[in-house]
Order: structure tokens, then sequence, then C-alpha cells
């Protein structure tokens, strides 16, 4: 366990530690590791912020949808918001990377993440390469996840110029003989987009109703995002501070990755000692980023330390170095849309009860249920909207 932010740092950056398995937990050897390393720079072009800063609208659109469609003007009930927030970001990817009609891709991938989730942090679970009816649910949900995604590839890399997406855009860069591999890749960011960002967004619900001043605070920027939304205008993350400002708070004190682990690719030194290969690394961003040794009031929710640069010490719920998630722009933009939406519509507050940490896979806020009441007569019309016969607030056009 690495406690020290240098040393972590060493730990994410050096290329003698690597990541040695997938997310199916099966072990990769050196040669497969490294080429998936080169394989998910395919992903990069169109997760970077220019290529995602359309998406807002879709992500407010499914933000309505899926988290507020059931709420009735003056009237709010106490649930839990996680799977609304998860069916939000796994169909906002998915309908990125794969545009109209990927809804069931996204819940094929849930229901794959759900099986592994089983397994993943459980010290009882048998190795991977033993076969166990858990193995079999987790394999059945991958081929029929796989199936579906493989038929959606072919097209693409028969005539990548008929989809502007992004799997279109990845399968550039593959052949014919490649699209396992690449079909794989996508699949993994497909669960990546799911449960982690959508665990952020749950947090970030808590801290806008523990912390209202700060919310308060928000609301012209979400008001000014609406305004962007309507008129079609998706400009950087930058003319919303105050919300970019949020989110990395948000981050910083509950990232949902709160464990990484590294393995020695072969003989390294660190710290002072000596470790042979195979040795696991294993750090934590929820531990160094509240470390007081290097961030004052480092327990405290304070987004106004993000306001002019990154606060002192180590900001790592993406990770470092070549293994950093591709995503990063993705999630920030997808987190900053489901924020503002939020605040422009409703006020959020937290039923009475403890909220607990649960870090057995990713850190998911346990006990939390929240009441969303709308801030105005327009807003409660749009919620209302949102709810009634028409199955939710519309999708854009090409997109729905």
């Amino acid at each position: 366990m690495v406690t020290d932010g240098g040393l972590a740092r060493v730990v994410l950056t050096d290329r003698r530690f690597g990541v040695r398995e997938d997310f199916l937990q099966r072990r990769l050897p050196a040669a497969v590791a490294e080429g998936v390393i080169a394989s998910r720079r395919h992903l990069n072009p169109g997760l970077r912020p220019s290529a995602v800063a359309p998406l807002r609208t879709v992500v407010s659109a499914l933000t309505r949808r899926e988290l507020l469609g059931g709420l009735a003007p003056g009237r709010s009930l106490p649930f839990d918001p996680l799977p609304a927030l998860e069916r939000v970001t796994s169909r906002a990817m998915a309908r990125h990377t794969f545009g109209p009609g990927a809804d069931a891709v996204a819940g094929s991938a849930s229901d794959l993440l759900e099986a592994l989730s089983a397994m993943i942090g459980n010290p009882f679970a048998l190795p991977a390469n033993r076969v166990t009816p858990a193995r079999r649910r987790i394999l059945r949900h991958y081929e029929h996840t796989m199936g579906l995604v493989r038929a959606l590839l072919r097209s693409r890399m028969e005539d990548p110029d008929a989809f502007p997406d992004h799997a279109a855009q990845v399968a550039r860069g593959f052949d014919a003989a490649r699209l396992e591999e690449c079909a794989h890749m996508l699949v993994g960011a497909l669960l990546a987009a799911d449960r982690v960002p959508g665990a952020a967004a749950a947090w970030m619900l808590l801290c806008l109703s523990d912390h209202a001043p700060q919310a308060e605070r928000l609301e012209p920027e979400a008001a000014l995002f609406a305004q962007h939304l309507e008129d079609g205008q998706a400009p950087p993350l930058s003319s919303y501070p105050r919300a970019v400002a949020f989110v990395r708070e948000v981050l910083r004190l509950h990232p949902p990755t709160w464990l990484i682990t590294r393995t020695a690719t072969g003989p390294v030194g660190l710290g002072g000692y000596e470790f042979s290969a195979g040795h696991t690394f294993m750090l934590s961003p929820y531990a160094l980023q509240r470390d007081e040794r290097v961030l004052d009031d480092a327990s405290r929710f304070r987004p106004e330390r993000w306001a002019t640069s990154a606060p002192p010490g180590f900001f790592l719920p993406f990770g470092q170095g070549l293994h950093r998630c591709p995503g990063q722009h993705f999630a920030l933009s997808l987190l900053v849309s489901i924020l503002l939406t939020v605040v422009h519509e409703v006020r959020v507050s937290r039923a009475p009860g403890t909220v607990t940490a649960d870090p057995r896979t990713t850190l998911l806020p346990v006990g939390l249920a929240v009441t969303l009441q709308p801030r105005s007569a327009r807003s409660g019309r749009g919620v209302a909207a949102a709810a009634g016969g028409g199955g939710g607030e519309p999708l854009p056009r090409c997109l729905a």
C-alpha cells in the first residue's frame, strides 16, 4: 500500500508498474498488456472536450427523463437516485459511441457490470480461471454485449464515413481482423461509463443537499447552461467555472474509483525498498486527496479551492500516466451537465439517515435518499412534462 503522494505518482506514471488484468479479471501477458495501451489511444480523439461538448443536450434530456421524470409539482418522496443516474451515464456513453438506438447496448453492458460486481471485491470468489455459476453468468452477459457491439462495429469498419459517432472514429484504427479486440475495448468503455460516473453524480446530489449555499451559487451558471442548450450552443466547460469546481471537489472527497492497483512488470525499487516482478502496489485516491499534510482543510467541501488552479496535492480520480482514464473529459462534461440541469430544475434535500461509503468495488453512497422540489412554476411545468404520458422529456431528434 503506497500512502505517500510522490511515490504514488511514480507508481502511476512509471512504465515498470502496469495493469495486468482486463475487466473480466483475466491475466494478460506482458505483450498483450502493451498492445492494450496502444489500442486505447484510438479512443482519445472521440473523447476530447470538443468531441463530447455536443453531448450535453442529450445528458440534460436524459437527466430530466430518468432522474426528474417521476416528479410531480409540489410532491416529492425520498428515493435512491443511483439507479436513475446510472441509466443517465450509461445511455449517454452508449449514444455517444453508437448514436441512435443504442439503449439496448447500454442495458446489456449494465447487466454485465451487475454480474461482475458480484465477483469483484468478493473475498470468497474463486480465481478467474475457475468455472463457477457466477463466472458463467459473467461470460453469458459478456458474450451478449459483445454480440451487440460486434454487429454495430462491422458496419462501421465497412463504411466509417456513414456513421458520425465515436465507434466509427475508433473503427478507423482497426481492420476486420481486429474486430474482437476493438469490440472488447468498447465494451470496457461502456462499463466504465456506468457505475463510476453514476456514483460520482450520486455523491454530487449529496453535496448539493449538504451545502445549500454552494448550490445557490450555481444558479446563474445553471440558467446560462439552459440558455446555451436552448440556443444550440456548446461552449467550453470553462464557461461554467463554479460548476466545474463543484464537480472537482466532489471527485476529490468522494472518488468513485477509490483504490488503484498496479503490478511490477520487473524488479523495481520504491521508497528505498526493492521488489521483484509480480508485486502488486495499491494506492487510494480517497486517502491521498484528503491528506492534510499537502492540502489545507482537506476534509472540508470547499469548491472555491479550485477557483484559480488545481489545489496543491494529488488529484487522482482519473488516475495518471499511461493508464489514465481516457474518458476524463467525457466524465467532467457529463457531471457538469447533470449538475446544472438538476440545479436549474429542482432543489435537492436529503432524507434523514446515515449515508455510508461502500468501498467493496466502486465507492457508493449507501443509505442516500433524496427529495427533489421544483424551483418554480416554470421548472415545475418542465418536470411535470417529463413525467407525462409522452414517456418523458423528448430527446433531440437526431438521437431520439
